[in-house]
């Protein structure tokens, strides 16, 4: 299994509101522009210990565990 744990765009148990109710989420960071404010998250889905890569991993060569 391919997981993100250890991943330096991992961001994990992330708290946010989705119709009306709160998650806490596990985040890749995809994209880091020259300006250190300016990153495009994706959400991995709901948080869990081992987060586990997605199909459109950028790293997906470095995830394997």
């Amino acid at each position: 299994m391919k997981t993100c744990n250890g991943c330096d765009r991992l961001i994990q148990q992330i708290k946010i509101i989705w119709d009306g109710a709160y998650y806490f989420v596990d985040l890749c960071v995809f994209e880091i522009s020259d300006n250190s404010f300016d990153r495009t998250f994706r959400v991995i889905g709901r948080h869990e210990k081992t987060a586990e890569a997605p199909y459109w991993c950028p790293k997906e060569a470095q995830n394997v565990q």
